[in-house]
């Protein structure tokens, strides 16, 4: 093992500079040459990392087995201390073997084809007229890192069956620019009878927003910044908003941040419209809740791309709910939170890549 480390090393520092050199210049194919078998070695060598106390745990307590046999003289006794000492050296063996399959299947399960799941979300106070709306909701593209434009494409064929009437983009669509204008072109030629719109993640602040803002004007598609529009539905009205995102200076303080993104958004929103929130981050729940927007439509989590039964195992293990992915409610107010459809780095284990319909209907 130890004349390997060496070779690893070598081989892990190639794929990073083939990999930057593929970011730098904006290459699809150079970053998929350096990241793919990048990120199989993190992932191996973190799996390993994680499962090696436990298997050096077990063979010391094999260790102690052996130890205390050689005290032991009944033949019973000796078959009994053999057969327990041959299962902790058995298991602490498989143990490295069994994080790196693990650690294979994640990056496989990364992927798989994006799923299209429907969710009914039902509202006391929906009006009549918009019981039955279909919105598709679209997070975290990340475009130029494992998708490209021909998956988008596949991808949209699926979703045109479902005949979505709105489709709502929360942010990091792309982090090779030159992708943006193709999938903005996508997003307009859907056409779905109240239009697409979308909103920033801070993706689009680390991959440049002067250029973000420029192909977003060139495009048919509106980008919602703490503004929004009111849309007439025959006799009702629907109210669509979209935040900034706390990149945008750098903030960490999402308590001061959301609280005036969200009523900023919020300024010119008629009273009696039913309003949808867009957040690249589920943080402005907590405001949304407030202020009583009826559904609010975030990303940006992942869902720490491992989960269990359609939520995060983080959320899980923690015990706090953080909205990381999946349905939340607080009041009269929902919450979606998308695992999204891609991701810049390639593991997924039981949250897998989506793209949620979601129906409106009266409760």
């Amino acid at each position: 093992m130890h004349r390997t480390l060496p070779w690893l090393a070598i081989l892990g520092l190639f794929c990073t500079t083939i990999w930057a050199l593929g970011t730098a210049s904006q290459n699809y194919l150079l970053i998929m040459l350096g990241a793919t078998p990048m990120v199989f070695l993190l992932i191996s060598a973190s799996m390993i990392l994680a499962a090696l106390p436990f298997a050096i745990a077990l063979h010391g307590l094999s260790v102690r087995s052996s130890k205390h046999e050689t005290q032991q003289r009944a033949a019973t006794a000796n078959a009994r201390l053999l057969n327990r000492r041959e299962f902790l050296r058995t298991t602490a063996a498989a143990l490295p073997a069994f994080s790196i399959i693990s650690g294979s299947l994640g990056m496989a399960k990364s992927f798989e084809a994006i799923r299209l799941p429907v969710f009914n979300f039902k509202f006391p106070a929906l009006p009549p007229v918009l019981s039955g709306l279909k919105i598709w909701h679209l997070a975290d593209l990340h475009l130029g890192y494992f998708r490209g434009l021909r998956d988008m494409e596949r991808l949209f064929e699926r979703a045109t069956a479902h005949r979505p009437d709105l489709v709502l983009v929360t942010g990091d669509i792309a982090d090779d620019l030159i992708l943006l204008p193709g999938i903005l072109r996508m997003l307009a030629e859907l056409n779905p009878p109240l239009g697409v719109y979308a909103s920033l993640g801070n993706h689009e602040y680390y991959r440049g927003i002067k250029t973000v803002r420029k192909h977003f004007e060139a495009s048919a598609v509106p980008l919602l910044c703490e503004t929004g529009i009111t849309l007439p539905v025959k006799e009702s009205s629907l109210f669509i908003g979209g935040t900034d995102d706390p990149s945008r200076s750098r903030r960490s303080d999402m308590k001061t941040f959301f609280p005036q993104s969200v009523e900023t958004t919020l300024f010119h929103a008629p009273a009696d419209a039913f309003k949808i929130l867009m957040s690249h981050r589920p943080t402005a729940f907590f405001t949304a809740a407030e202020l009583g927007i009826n559904l609010t439509l975030a990303g940006h989590t992942h869902g720490m791309q491992i989960g269990y039964n359609g939520r995060s195992l983080f959320e899980r293990i923690s015990g706090e709910e953080k909205f990381l992915w999946g349905h939340y409610q607080s009041g009269a107010s929902q919450l979606y939170t998308t695992s999204g459809v891609g991701h810049w780095f390639p593991f997924r284990l039981g949250c897998p890549p989506e793209a949620p319909m979601i129906v409106l209907e009266r409760s």
